[in-house]
């Protein structure tokens, strides 16, 4: 598909190359050149399979194919064979492969080589796969060496089937990179267990909305209150402040509603982990009516109500006014008249950052590009997989295809035209977004990327996936349902503190009996091991933008950052982890609680 004068230019190339290589390299180049295009290195060929549109051709991959060949076999002795196939197709193509190279079947540690090359040196293979006749590249043995899997579900299954090749190895040394150039929430995503075994790609988080406490500003300084003491709902300051306003604010509601514990998260509806701040990942999992913060926050919502604190849902008018509001956004709200501002009537509102998003793996997973466990060179698929990842021409290649055949760039305003879709492909699955032409051109894409996942945390319970044996599946289970009862049982209308009782009572006569005030034996502390073990790589590299740490500066609160240390030995049954406490009312309020189940 090239003429001669590409395989001359070429060949010269490869000349200089491997001159450079004993003349004049330091030592680290030196290494760098051993381990890529230097004539010490040999020729190996890997097959790849990736998702297309029903509108690529082939005449259009296979030119894409051959110009991203043109640049990774004289760099890295390294021929791709790329299969692309549309949605319909891909995943059976996929299971046959391993099929075909199942270990068990095919103990073949041997690379496969491009049909026609096997007795060829160097630079006969180049002429030949770049002669004009070549229209495919064909390999002489069945293998698979890298896939992108654009599913979840298929992506765990494949990694617990033992088919994919764990990557951590890789990233801890050759591929360190992609530990800077790759979100640390979307590698958390990937994880499966203790492993990684797909690079994800880099995109904006969408993950929901960002929760604030709208404040009153005059009446906290009637009544001499500050914001950093009303942050937690259950707490004594709030209890009593709440009541101030009753008594005091005619026409104006204390509380717009219930208001929950921030950055808390559930699994199974059956447990919770609660952070100990915006900047923390929480490891502290436990049963719902088990965990005292959740207690004494599920008690105030109850109590609030009777005491006619906030409107019952859907009776408040429009203009209501409120001493404390809960507002959302889908953005974070930054501007300085976004967090302080005067109505008309002269009422001065502060508004307080109280919750930011939390990404679950549905929302954090898009695609993930992987290295088949059957590959005779994982080290060389991981290698192609890497530049797919940090190599602008590479990952613009793959996938708008080649300038002036199948798109140009306008001069005006550097944007991207596409010229037809004989070449079509999903951004997604094509590698890092962050370093190729901007999603439909949008030129704060990157920007805008880096702000919603530094403004967006990991869910704790990001890739957990919890492995029990059968009978303690079976307990799990009939515990699980207990707590749900439970909790149907309180929103039906039930007296919360009476059905904690009766919850407790019942998980006691099952045996499970408590460690300390607020962990139970056996399966649970199991369960709660799993979650910190699985919070603790997440917290390594977690991260927020300044402008969140900042956020509250008006209010006179400044986030710290966060201190990670090394998780301790623990076991199975698990010790009890530092509750996110919010000042010490909270803590008493818990006290209260422990102290009445002690008496029980």
């Amino acid at each position: 598909m090239k003429k001669t004068r590409f395989l001359s230019l070429l060949l010269a190339v490869l000349m200089t190359a491997s001159t450079l290589l004993f003349t004049g390299c330091s030592e680290g180049e030196e290494e760098k050149k051993e381990s890529a295009n230097t004539s010490t290195r040999e020729i190996i060929a890997l097959n790849m399979y990736i998702l297309t549109e029903d509108s690529t051709t082939e005449e259009a991959a296979d030119r894409v194919q051959m110009a991203l060949n043109e640049i990774l076999l004289p760099n890295y002795k390294t021929m791709l064979k790329i299969n692309y196939l549309t949605e319909e197709n891909y995943w059976d193509a996929i299971d046959k492969a391993f099929e075909e190279t199942d270990p068990e079947v095919n103990d073949s540690t041997t690379s496969a080589k491009v049909v026609g090359t096997e007795k060829m040196d160097f630079a006969e293979t180049i002429e030949y796969i770049f002669q004009d006749t070549t229209t495919d590249i064909e390999l002489d043995i069945p293998q698979i060496d890298i896939l992108v899997a654009n599913d979840y579900e298929k992506y765990t299954e494949l990694a617990n089937d033992g088919k994919l090749r764990g990557l951590r190895q890789y990233l801890d040394y050759d591929s360190k990179i992609l530990k800077t150039s790759i979100h640390p929430t979307f590698m958390s995503a990937a994880q499966v267990g203790t492993e990684i075994y797909g690079i994800p790609t880099n995109i904006g988080v969408d993950a929901g909305e960002y929760t604030y406490l709208v404040f009153n500003e005059d009446l906290l300084k009637k009544y001499g209150y500050q914001i950093k003491d009303l942050t937690n709902y259950s707490a004594t300051p709030f209890a009593n402040y709440m009541a101030a306003i009753k008594a005091g604010e005619p026409g104006i509601w204390p509380v717009s509603g219930p208001i929950g514990l921030s950055g808390a998260e559930f699994y199974d509806d059956a447990f919770i982990v609660v952070p100990a701040g915006l900047q923390y990942i929480a490891n502290d999992c436990k049963p719902t009516f088990m965990y005292n913060l959740y207690n004494t926050n599920q008690a105030a919502v109850e109590n609030y109500a009777k005491l006619g604190y906030y409107p019952a849902p859907g009776t408040a008018g429009a203009n209501a006014k409120y001493a404390v509001k809960l507002e959302t956004s889908k953005e974070l709200l930054t501007a300085d008249e976004d967090k302080r501002w005067t109505e008309a009537d002269g009422t001065t509102y502060v508004r307080y950052l109280f919750d930011i998003p939390r990404v679950s793996v549905e929302e954090a997973f898009s695609s993930v590009m992987c290295v088949s466990a059957t590959s005779p060179v994982p080290e060389r698929a991981m290698e192609i997989i890497t530049l797919f990842q940090t190599n602008e021409e590479l990952a613009n290649l793959l996938q708008y295809g080649i300038e002036g055949v199948n798109y140009q760039i306008d001069e005006r305003d550097d944007s991207l035209i596409m010229m037809d879709d004989t070449y079509a492909m999903d951004n997604l699955v094509t590698g890092n977004t962050f370093i190729k032409y901007p999603v439909d051109n949008d030129k704060d894409y990157l920007k805008k990327c880096i702000a919603s996942n530094l403004g967006t945390a990991p869910s704790a319970f990001l890739g957990f996936n919890l492995d029990l044996s059968g009978v303690e599946k079976s307990q799990y289970e009939t515990v699980k349902n207990i707590l749900n009862s439970g909790k149907k049982a309180v929103e039906n209308g039930a007296s919360y503190d009476a059905v904690r009782k009766i919850i407790n009572r019942e998980l006691i006569l099952l045996g499970y009996e408590y460690v300390s005030t607020t962990d139970l034996a056996g399966i649970y502390g199991k369960v709660q091991l799993a979650q910190r073990q699985l919070a603790s790589p997440i917290a390594q590299n977690f991260r927020l933008s300044e402008e969140i740490m900042n956020y509250n500066a008006h209010c006179g609160m400044v986030l710290e950052e966060a201190v990670i240390e090394e998780p301790e030995e623990e076991t199975a049954e698990g010790e009890e982890a530092a509750e996110g406490t919010e000042g010490e009312a909270a803590e008493g309020a818990e006290e209260a609680v422990e102290g009445e189940e002690a008496a029980e």
